[in-house]
Parts: structure tokens; sequence; C-alpha cells
């Protein structure tokens, strides 16, 4: 059996993610020592080794698939306000392979930096046929979606 645990440089979750796997490992009498640990350095990383998000843990290798399957969140900035409007969202709901944006925190909502990514702004679900066509959903929801604020507080 190959365990592994895939990261990006920079993401906040994959040590508490590597101690987690390793710790469950031991529980179920699997040497922790074995995880291999593999951090993606780039598009060229990422489509070779099938990379989905980070951290990603893998037994036994990618799962063979017809589509990527994804979920964006949309994060507020590091600041307390108040969300004031969404729009774009029709641009990002129509593109083929998204099936449902889910609106968390709409207009009227309060924010607080202090809350971090359980306060999203919303959520994109879907598939795409590749990596190319995954990136560029992730493109379009940067390009089409603003959030705009008011009452901004920051710290």
């Amino acid at each position: 059996m190959t365990i592994e645990l895939l990261f990006w440089d920079g993401c906040p979750s994959h040590p508490k993610a590597l101690a987690d796997l390793r710790e469950a490992m031991s529980e179920l009498g699997l040497d922790p020592a074995t995880v291999h640990v593999l951090e993606v350095r780039g598009e060229a990383d990422a489509e070779r080794e099938r990379f989905v998000g980070s951290p990603t843990i893998r037994i036994d290798g990618p799962v063979p698939t017809e589509r990527v399957g994804y979920r964006f969140f949309l994060q507020p900035p590091a600041m307390s306000a108040t969300v004031a409007a969404i729009t774009g969202l029709d641009a990002v709901s129509d593109h083929p392979g998204v099936d449902t944006i889910t609106v968390h925190q709409g207009p009227g909502a309060d924010l607080d930096w202090k809350d971090g990514s359980r306060n999203h702004i919303m959520a994109v679900v879907g598939s795409a046929e590749d990596y190319t066509e995954l990136q560029a959903v992730n493109r379009l929801l940067h390009k089409e979606v603003t959030v705009t604020y008011a009452d901004v507080s920051h710290f």
C-alpha cells in the first residue's frame, strides 16, 4: 500500500493533515514513517500528479476518473466588514460544469476576519473535463464575481 500526502508550499493545513494522517496510521498498526510527502511545485506537477487541492491524501495513487470535481470557496479579505453586494454570479452559474453556487454570506452579512475560513462568502461546486478547464473555471470566478463591502475596519 502506498500512502501519499500532496501539498503546495504555503498551504496552512498540510502540517496538521500530515500529523493526523500519521496518528491514524499508528492507530491502525501502519508505519507512519512510510507516508510519501510530495510538494507540488507548479502547474506541470499538478497535472502530472492529478493534484486536486492542498492537502491531498491518496492511497495507492490517484483514482481514475473521467472528470475533475471541485469546490471553490470565495474567502473574505482580512478585515471586518459588511457584505454590501455580490455581482457576477450569473456568468459563473451559466458556465458548463458548474453544478451549484451557494452564497453563505450575502448582502447584509457581517464578516469578521477572526472567523477565518468558516466565514466564506460563497462556494462553487462542479466538475471539469481536465485541469486546464478547472483552471479556467477558477479564473472565471475571480474575474466575474465581485463582492462589495461596507463598514470596513482594517486591523
